[in-house]
């Protein structure tokens, strides 16, 4: 299996909707470039991009292409050329509901089913054809949870058994809109790849899911709506995972990423390749038991350097991990406030780099390189820098 580690280091990281309205996406791929990734993945949500036209077809918005246009080049111009651009947010079919809520899904079988899955090819294939510059799509994000494959009336604050999908609910609608989106992208560029939605959870949860989707190819009875396929490839080209491993443990990450893996194997598709979409480490994790944020940073930051390497060195399948994420937020939703590499713009040193960021900076880059170039939108003299945690 052919597996080009050049790629290995990868990030997350939003152009635009972060909660923290600070977020400057020309800064953020400046970071990018200058930290030393080459791989990134990019939020870059249909509903974004896309808009329906009288007849119900998708259509370009030519403002926000522009913009992803522009910040694209900049990356691959600075050596980050390796992308993974991700949607979990849809159109959808006219009259299906009013304004329904973010990340909704049809029920299977019901009537705007198997149009709400041809308008999910048919965005894609436009998208594809609109980034050739783009090689990897992956088509959702941890779609074993309820609310990134939410059903109709779904409400994340109250949400009951009338309102959610089952698991096998969920992986039904998964492995059809895999291939759907498949089939859009391959439309439009035969050699661009497919990312399968990375589930979330422990291992069990995620290797369950990985599971239910290969089954459900391998059954014959799929995709819904058109001739059977049950070749895998026509859904998925790369597997991926969030094995996030808050205790540090790298063996157990390890271990965590083969079980997984296993069940490739099971089902005849050892080689597959694996991108780990989400990887990554919060500083409250370790400030909710008292230890200050900037310890629980220099922490994990050790943690963090030795998962990727021992993922490096052991698991030769997976190509490429994204760590989550660049940047802090001052404020936002449950945990994930706190896993930049680099500091919020709105914190009083401005944008700077956290422990975690300058280790990875100089694993990528060497133990002597020079730090100077990543305080470029720091609110501080760099070199005075008893200021900086004052």
């Amino acid at each position: 299996m052919k597996n080009d580690r050049e790629f290995y280091f990868g990030v997350c990281e939003i152009f635009e909707g972060a909660v923290d309205p600070a977020v400057d996406p020309k800064q953020t791929v400046d970071l990018v470039i200058k930290t030393g990734f080459k791989s990134m993945r990019l939020w870059m949500h249909n509903s974004d991009l896309l808009a329906l036209d009288g007849s119900g077809k998708p259509v370009l918005r030519p403002d926000k292409i522009a913009m992803y246009k522009e910040l694209i080049g900049r990356l691959i111009k600075g050596g980050v050329t390796h992308l993974t651009a991700m949607s979990h947010r849809y159109l959808y079919p006219k009259n299906f509901a009013d304004s329904p809520a973010e990340n909704t899904f049809p029920s299977y079988g019901s009537k705007y089913y198997i149009p709400f899955m041809e308008l999910q090819a048919q965005s894609y294939e436009l998208i594809a054809k609109t980034f050739p510059e783009i090689k990897f799509w992956e088509v959702g994000n941890e779609v074993n949870v309820d609310r990134f494959v939410a059903k109709l009336g779904y409400d994340e604050n109250n949400a009951t058994p009338e309102t959610t999908f089952t698991v096998d609910e969920k992986a039904q609608l998964v492995t059809d809109l895999c291939y759907y989106c498949a089939l859009g992208i391959k439309t439009a560029n035969p050699q661009a790849l497919v990312v399968m939605p990375s589930p979330a959870g422990d291992r069990f949860v995620a290797a369950d899911f990985i599971d239910r989707i290969y089954v459900n190819i391998l059954s014959g009875k799929y995709p819904t709506g058109r001739t059977p396929d049950a070749n895998l490839r026509s859904y998925f080209d790369i597997l991926s995972w969030h094995p996030y491993n808050f205790s540090g443990d790298s063996d157990y990450l390890v271990d965590t990423c083969n079980y997984i893996y296993n069940v490739a194997k099971k089902h005849q598709d050892d080689g597959v390749k694996v991108f780990i979409t989400e990887y990554g480490y919060y500083d409250d994790d370790l400030v909710k038991f008292g230890l200050p944020q900037r310890d629980s940073d220099v922490r994990q930051a050790g943690c963090l350097i030795g998962d990727l390497e021992a993922i490096k060195q052991r698991l030769p399948y997976v190509e490429t991990v994204h760590i989550f994420r660049l940047l802090d937020w001052v404020e936002g939703p449950g945990i994930e406030k706190t896993f930049g590499l680099f500091t919020s713009p709105q914190t009083k040193t401005g944008l700077i780099p956290k422990a975690k960021g300058v280790m990875v900076y100089k694993y990528l880059k060497g133990v002597e390189a020079d730090t100077r170039l990543l305080y470029e939108y720091s609110k501080l003299n760099i070199q005075d820098d008893k200021t900086l945690f004052e």
